[in-house]
């Protein structure tokens, strides 16, 4: 099959590799779309990977082949892939999979191959069925919203002023979900205007260049008290100072990445 692998002399590479062989308990997709994280670039420029690996953990696709002892949804599903699983730890047997720490299996960030690929080779429960109607381009973007979907829950349940700071996928998505539900008045940081024209249309009511002189107080002139609620993902250290700063009193403060 063909796929995008990691050379540590090369980089990223569009070549040939092995086909597949599904175990007893594994479940090969047919991979539709696949999501260019910012974890991805990071290793990659990183060079930390190991010769040959596949990355790719935003994916959608459909089940293609089941092992004899895989359960779970049936040949033909559509469905994204939740990367990390391993069924065993205290994390995972409470329902907080993504703190997976013991026997972990992460596709395309771990010890799995990832969805840079024409197949991805998976467990069962990994699979998220697609709603009908959800194609699979916006399907792959699952695990994006996801993220954005735990940093807002974490926060707690009052709605108000937010500040998202980072206007790239995540933020983008946290603002998107944040319209959804009611917030307001929702404020982007964001350096890049492209972003920050996008991120109008995902339902931001103000957006600001962050290197702006002055541009704090400029906020701090709409939202007076502070904002109730501050995601933080842009992953710029500085950002934990400033979003203190502009947090109201008894704020939440959430690093989303």
């Amino acid at each position: 099959m063909k796929a995008v692998v990691f050379r540590k002399d090369r980089g990223l590479v569009y070549e040939d590799v092995p086909d597949y062989t599904v175990g007893p308990d594994e479940v090969l997709v047919k991979v539709a779309n696949t999501g260019f994280c910012g974890s991805d670039h990071s290793l990659v420029a990183g060079g930390h990977l190991a010769d040959g690996y596949i990355l790719g953990h935003e994916i959608s696709g459909t089940v293609v082949e089941k092992g004899a002892q895989a359960e779970g949804l049936a040949v033909g599903a559509k469905v994204c892939i939740r990367p990390t699983y391993c069924g065993k730890c205290a994390n995972c047997l409470s329902g907080k999979p993504h703190l997976c720490r013991v026997h972990r299996r992460t596709t395309g960030i771990g010890d799995l191959p990832g969805g840079f690929a024409e197949y991805a080779k998976v467990f069962p429960q990994m699979l998220v069925p697609i709603p009908d109607g959800v194609d699979s381009r916006n399907a792959a973007l699952a695990e994006t919203f996801a993220a954005a979907l735990h940093g807002i829950n974490c926060t707690g349940e009052r709605k108000g002023s937010v500040l998202v700071m980072g206007g790239g996928p995540i933020g983008l998505c946290a603002m998107r979900i944040l319209k959804i539900l009611g917030y307001g008045p929702i404020v982007l940081f964001e350096p890049v205007k492209a972003k920050r024209d996008i991120a109008v249309l995902y339902g931001a009511d103000r957006v600001f260049d962050p290197l702006e002189k002055d541009v704090d107080m400029q906020v701090l002139s709409l939202v007076p008290a502070g904002f109730q609620k501050i995601l933080e993902c842009s992953g710029v250290k500085d950002n934990i100072n400033r979003a203190v700063i502009l947090a109201a009193d008894a704020g939440e403060i959430c690093i989303v990445s």
